[in-house]
């Protein structure tokens, strides 16, 4: 007995031993820590649900699976109580899909959708396949015919009863009681695009929109692209033994842009206006916007150089235009999409930089500004919903040298200006329509992740996730480390971002990683959590990986965004080799092994810094680089550089 009692206790110490040495293993370090970070879910949690906002605000739908029913039901949440009730009606909506289509279901026919404007219609499934179109309240279906389209996105008239779409180089339009699609343009080729882009004006002015419908849905306003003296580049495709050759419109900096004019299609009689867009052909137009009681329709043209740019309202049946105001920047224009007509057809919202911070502008349609609604020196991001009910503005903006981003409102009176979010740190917001509610998912460089609900007003409603960050907890990472440094001038703060090994001993010497973009309308640094991301990821190989943003990069003001203008290479390369002195500077970092890479712009500044800092950089890996801007497209060069005539200088 006695001997089995000990034997037991020496048993129950070994197991109790064995236990301690599990909950106490060391976590892995090196590559072995690198590999755990690359499989990801070590931070879950901490986001805004994935809900549907009802058009007018007053609450959200969320999807949720019925276990008796073995299907996913939309439920309406009230946002105060989180009551909760289904908002369609099941049975109706079944009936309605088999008496269209002949198909039972067991559940609802759809798990996404899209509202009309006021919420009594909703529209479900592909467009190849025929978009139906459910009236929530007659409870009937009906589907539109199966649309082949190659161009952009084809879209649905106000009324949601017929849909435009480009089908090789002309724009079509299917009538849903038809049940038939009818041509709207011809003549439509490779060189002459009708209602469909060409490459540049996507990829360099986010134009991918080229036609728009009428709020009566009685015509169509469309882009066409005239690109018969755009250079046509030659890309060669490798896949097949004998290789094939194809030829892209790419127009180079200096050379032949497409011509683009605006016209305008009637859909009952097919006849086509001619919009005046002025005598000078080489200007850039974009943004086709129809006034809100369509007796207008408005575009923007844009100067070669970019920096003057003029909205113009066109009388859509005689096409005559006239010029609403004119706007200048001392650098260029950064495009933006704020342009906001507001119910009366009298006001509009508009965003400006020339004061030097993007700022929100109230104009009448004589172009006359009322007034300035925001004032203060930090750069609004964009306008994200107006409640034109009670006059507020919501808006993003940037604080903390471009570190933090904020919900903010206005009212159109000029008052009540107020930071709705306030702890420091990235706030991503879905607002809800006319601002009632925001959801708001924050984190900073300390916080992971969390998301809270908001009324409009920013009063705190509850939270609604955090993130669960046990996992990562386990692995004992260093956090990143802030940096703050002067650029090459001596004068101006620069932010980055230092990584350290989760093992990293300050006695020790390691090389430095350095990761860069540096372009203009970029950033890398922000104040959000993000310790266990790419950077950190390759800390665990035995580097300091810092990144870092230079003079030039965004969300800091024109002034210092527009110190690279027409000086590519020069400013944000200095501003770059800056940073890594500072850094190296300290005893545990090796200048003599600096590594550098990046990609697009980034590439560019790899090979530049070993060119021309070669004392400061000694190994680089570039990927898709710009090395010579005069082998790169018209809009993105000659944006920050003008053209090689007049800056040969900045391009040498």
């Amino acid at each position: 007995m006695k001997k089995n009692l000990i034997s037991c206790a020496l048993i129950l110490s070994a197991l109790f031993v064995l236990a301690q040495t599990s909950f106490c293993e060391e976590p892995p370090r090196g590559k072995a820590l690198y590999d755990v970070l690359g499989e990801g879910k070590l931070v879950t949690g901490g986001r805004a649900p994935q809900i549907i906002w009802l058009p007018d605000g007053s609450g959200y739908l969320i999807s949720e699976r019925d276990s008796t029913l073995k299907t996913s039901l939309f439920y309406k949440v009230n946002p105060i109580n989180e009551e909760k009730e289904q908002f369609f009606n099941l049975e109706k909506a079944k009936a309605a899909y088999s008496e269209l289509t002949g198909r039972k279901r067991r559940g609802l026919p759809f798990k996404r959708f899209s509202f009309s404007d006021d919420g009594t219609k909703i529209n479900f499934g592909l467009i190849s396949k025929g978009l139906i179109i459910y009236d929530l309240v007659s409870h009937k279906m009906i589907q539109f015919p199966k649309i082949e389209s190659d161009g952009p996105k084809p879209k649905l008239s106000p009324d949601w009863s017929k849909i435009a779409f480009v089908r090789e180089y002309d724009l079509y339009y299917a009538n849903i009681n038809l049940d038939q699609e009818m041509r709207l343009t011809n003549g439509g080729t490779e060189e002459i695009r009708n209602a469909r882009p060409d490459w540049v004006y996507p990829e360099e002015l986010s134009q991918i929109e080229t036609f728009w419908w009428s709020p009566d849905g009685k015509k169509i306003a469309f882009l066409r692209f005239d690109e018969r003296k755009v250079t046509q580049y030659p890309l060669v495709h490798e896949l097949t033994p004998h290789g094939e050759l194809e030829l892209v419109r790419y127009p180079k900096v200096g050379e032949p842009n497409p011509v683009v004019t605006m016209h305008i299609v009637d859909i009952a009689t097919k006849q086509i206006t001619n919009v005046d867009i002025g005598e000078n052909k080489d200007v850039y137009i974009i943004q086709g916007k129809w006034l809100n009681d369509g007796s207008a329709l408005t575009f923007q043209r844009l100067n070669r150089r970019q920096d003057t740019i003029e909205l113009i309202a066109a009388d859509p049946e005689t096409g005559e235009t006239r010029v609403i105001f004119t706007d200048h920047d001392r650098y260029y224009f950064n495009i933006h999409f704020d342009l906001t007509f507001l119910k009366d057809n009298t006001h509009f919202l508009w965003t400006s930089e020339r004061s030097g911070w993007r700022q929100i502008y109230l104009y009448d349609l004589n172009g006359t500004l009322v007034r300035q609604l925001t004032t203060a020196e930090l750069p609004v991001g964009n306008i994200v919903e107006v409640d034109e009910q009670n006059g507020w503005v919501y808006f993003t903006g940037y604080t903390n040298l471009g570190l933090d981003r904020h919900l903010f409102r206005v009212n159109m009176d000029g008052s009540g200006y107020v930071q709705l979010t306030q702890e420091l740190g990235a706030h991503y917001a879905n607002v809800a329509p006319n601002g009632t509610y925001f959801f708001d998912t924050f984190s900073s460089l300390e916080t992971p992740s969390k998301a809270k609900l908001y009324k409009g007003d920013g009063t705190v409603i509850r939270t609604v996730s955090e993130a669960n960050t046990e996992k990562l907890d386990e692995l004992n990472l260093v956090p990143p480390e802030l940096v703050i440094f002067k650029a090459a001038d001596g004068v101006t703060d620069l932010t980055g971002l230092l990584f350290k090994p989760a093992d990293f001993d300050a006695e020790k010497e390691y090389p430095l990683y350095v990761y860069t973009y540096g372009g203009p309308w970029a950033k890398l640094v922000h104040n959000r959590f993000q310790d266990h991301g790419q950077f950190n990821r390759l800390a665990q190989l035995g580097y300091m990986v810092f990144v870092m943003d230079n003079r030039g990069t965004t969300q800091r003001g024109k002034e210092f965004e527009g110190a690279v203008y027409l000086k590519c290479g020069q400013v944000d390369i200095d501003d770059q080799a800056a940073g890594v002195k500072y850094i190296t500077q300290r005893p545990y970092i090796d200048g003599s092994r600096v590594g550098i890479t990046g990609g697009s712009y980034g590439g560019y500044m790899t090979c530049l810094a070993l060119l021309k800092k070669p004392d400061v950089y000694h190994v680089g890996v570039a990927m898709s680089s710009a090395t010579d801007w005069r082998n790169y497209d018209t809009i993105y060069t000659e944006r920050y550089m003008q053209t090689p005539e007049t800056n040969p200088d900045g391009y040498e």
